[in-house]
């Protein structure tokens, strides 16, 4: 099968009839059948085992555990939203005992392929043998609607907080997934049950998505209310980074050369990294104030905290002093 590839938009695939000919503890290629037994209804593990720790799946133990009485969780996730798939998992674990495996689709590629497991990331959850409900695809909707669906079929709500809503918002907008993030932060926006540090950041991400769906003016329009509302916030990271995208790209509008304009392309695209090679590049290459005034908005552009940012700000700064 080779490394797992992420795929577009997939909604939430719940696969409810048996859809492979031989289960999975026969070994055979074909994988396990798919949706419950007839008669049989998961359940939740006794009250002493719960929140348990997360494994692998290998070849070595996947017959074995697969198999058995009790439900698991699998995951095979290495992208942007691995984090809100480990999240979620372990909430679940917590609600219902269910074990929590992850899978390597590079180094265990024999157990991806017998699980027809092709999109990163791919949720399971697997009981004697058979896919109960499986998800495909990296949406932060798929990731929820996967764990809403599971908790019905346990008889429990899948209940979502505010402060989730904006986590998962900001996975969201980190995988460039603008129309769910923005959807979500409407949604903490909308709710009465917001603190003012989330509605800030709600403002900001909502900008941002603005920025990439609708343009600056409304970009710029939704900050400012933002700011009206919630000024002491707006050195949070998410609210200053809005800010340093907006200011980017009127001044790349008013410098109107085309190696700007590549780079306020990727900035507003959310490639990041691509922004930061093309504006170090044009400092390296130019050394004017102009160039070095671009690089500057570019990372400030990006989350504070991340590598990207912190490695770009040193090779900024051995430029400068070239």
């Amino acid at each position: 099968l080779g490394p797992c590839r992420r795929v577009g938009w997939p909604a939430l695939r719940a696969l409810g009839a048996p859809a492979f000919a031989r289960r999975l503890s026969s070994g055979a290629p074909g994988g396990p059948q798919r949706g419950p037994a007839p008669g049989q209804q998961p359940a939740a593990a006794p009250p002493q085992q719960r929140a348990q720790p997360v494994q692998r799946l290998t070849q070595q133990n996947v017959q074995q555990i697969a198999s058995a009485q009790n439900p698991i969780l699998v995951a095979a996730h290495s992208g942007p939203l691995a984090d809100l798939v480990s999240r979620k998992m372990l909430k679940f674990s917590e609600m219902t005992g269910v074990g929590q495996y992850t899978l390597d689709c590079v180094h265990e590629a024999p157990v991806a392929q017998m699980l027809q497991i092709r999109s990163d990331p791919t949720l399971m959850c697997i009981q004697q043998g058979r896919v109960l409900v499986a998800a495909e695809g990296g949406t932060a909707d798929s990731v929820n609607g996967f764990f809403t669906n599971l908790a019905q079929m346990f008889g429990m709500e899948w209940k979502v907080d505010v402060a989730d809503v904006m986590v998962d918002a900001v996975a969201a907008l980190a995988s460039e997934d603008y129309k769910t993030a923005a959807a979500m932060m409407s949604t903490v926006l909308d709710s009465g049950e917001a603190m003012a540090a989330h509605r800030a950041d709600a403002y900001a991400g909502l900008s941002i998505c603005a920025l990439r769906l609708e343009g600056i003016d409304k970009a710029k329009d939704i900050l400012a209310r933002g700011e009206k509302e919630y000024s002491e916030r707006q050195d949070a990271p998410l609210p200053k980074r809005a800010q340093a995208m907006i200011e980017f790209t009127e001044l790349v509008g008013e410098s109107g050369d085309e190696e700007s304009s590549k780079i306020a392309e990727a900035v507003v695209a959310g490639r990041v990294e691509d922004a930061v090679e093309l504006a170090l590049a044009s400092v390296k290459r130019e050394k004017t104030d102009q160039s070095k005034q671009l690089a500057k908005q570019v990372i400030a552009a990006l989350p504070s905290d991340s590598t990207v940012a912190a490695r770009a700000r040193r090779r900024f700064a051995n430029l400068c002093f070239v």
